[in-house]
Order: C-alpha cells, then structure tokens, then sequence
C-alpha cells in the first residue's frame, strides 16, 4: 500500500516547537524508508534540529498509514536534480528513516495498508 501510493506528507519539528509539513515521495526499500528533500528546505534545518519526523499517505478507498521515525541523511546521497519552475538548479539529500511506529487503517473498500 504504502508503495503504491504516489504523495506522501512529512512533518518535521521547526525552530520553536513549530510543525512543517509538505509532500513528498518515500518509499519503503529493503526494510528502510527513504526519501530526498532538497538540500535548502526548511525540513532539512528542522531533522538536524530535531530528527523525529511523521508521514502520512492515504488511498482513494479512504485506507491510510501513518509513520513515525528518525530520519538521518544519507551520507554522500547529495546530487544535482532537474531544475525547478524558475530553471535554476537544485540539489537534493537522501533520507534514511528508522521507523518506530506504523498505524494503519483499513480502507471503506477493503483495501489494506502494509508497510513494504
């Protein structure tokens, strides 16, 4: 379930106890979530604050999961990535995500989420 879907949402602690959240892409590879942000996100400042983090993604049948972990950055994962709307280029850094908590909620059409 959790591969299959397309967005996900993170939420990260900011400067103050304040929450970020924004969409992205993370999937579960071998055992271990992974994900890229960009190398000058907010998100990024807040995990080297504070790397408990939260992701969410949800189905069209209404089926949901929700995960927490500790994500780290994965060392030498820093590259170049396609340009944004302005044209100017971007970089990106791997996330590795320890997860310590899955909860998981089956959808109204039966579907069933599970990790992996």
């Amino acid at each position: 379930f959790w591969n299959e879907t397309k967005v996900k949402a993170m939420a990260t602690v900011g400067d103050g106890g304040k929450p970020h959240i924004a969409p992205i892409h993370a999937s579960f590879e071998r055992g271990v979530l992974r994900t890229t942000i960009y190398v000058d996100a907010v998100r990024r400042a807040d995990i080297r604050r504070n790397p408990e983090v939260a992701l969410s993604t949800w189905g069209p049948g209404g089926a949901a999961a929700i995960v927490y972990g500790r994500a780290s950055e994965i060392a030498g994962s820093e590259k170049e990535t396609r340009p944004g709307a302005s044209g100017a280029g971007r970089r990106t850094v791997g996330l590795a995500i320890a997860v310590h908590r899955i909860y998981a909620m089956k959808g109204r059409d039966g579907d069933t989420p599970a990790a992996g």
